[in-house]
Parts: structure tokens; sequence; C-alpha cells
């Protein structure tokens, strides 16, 4: 049994990967291990898009991935396209979404057929799948 892919799922992929690349480059958490662990207390600020972050969210949009932005940003509809992702992919697609999309610490990310969540990342919680 072959597995089928969507239309344009080949240019998708080639912009996601671009994406999870830029990320890694310029906006990754960094590993450094000499880095003292922060209190809770402390302010999170929002990582920025970075450069060159913008084109693959359009790529998103002409694909069909993107269907909906909300107006104040922080939640974004995607296709059907959505489920063939894999956890990795659906995570920084999800980072991506909310340091180039979203205004602020966070996003909502809702199929927009039906409008269930499917996930959220946020700066201070992290990725969640929701179920």
């Amino acid at each position: 049994m072959s597995k089928k892919t969507a239309p344009g799922c080949g240019t998708l992929i080639l912009g996601a990967i671009a994406l999870l690349f830029l990320i890694g480059k310029y906006g990754g958490n960094s590993t450094d291990s000499s880095q003292t662990p922060q209190p809770a207390s402390v302010q999170v600020t929002k990582t920025p898009c970075p450069p060159g972050g913008m084109e693959p969210i359009e790529d998103f949009k002409r694909s069909g991935f993107i269907m909906q932005i909300s107006p104040d940003g922080y939640d974004v509809y995607v296709s059907r396209q959505w489920y063939t992702s894999t956890l990795e992919e659906k995570k920084l697609i999800a980072i991506a979404f909310q340091r180039c999309i979203s205004p602020g610490l966070h996003v909502n990310i809702y199929d927009g057929y039906s409008g269930k969540k499917l996930a959220r990342f946020g700066e201070a919680w992290g990725f969640s799948i929701e179920e």
C-alpha cells in the first residue's frame, strides 16, 4: 500500500526544512551548560522571527497549509496537511508560528475545518499537542 501525499507537499516539506534550519541557526534554544538556571520569576521575552523566517511562512500560506490567521495573530488554522507531519515537524512549525506570526509569547493551532485545537506553543511552557 503506497502512502498518498497532498499536492504541493514536497514544496511544503522543503519550506519546513528551510525554516527548521533558520530556527536552529538564529533562534534555537541554547544548550550551553555553563548557563545557570533562571528562577521561575524571571520575565520571559519573545524570541524574534529569524532573518528570512517569513519566506517559509508565506510558502505555508500559498500551499494552503495555513488556512487562516486570527486578527490578533494568536490563533493559526491549518489544513489537514498538519496530520501528515511528524511530531518534531509539528513542534518546529509551532515554534515558527509563534516567532513569526504571533505578536506575543504563545500561539494556538487549530484544525481549519473542525475548529478543534490541535496544539499550542509558548515561550514559557513549550510545545504541547491537545487531545
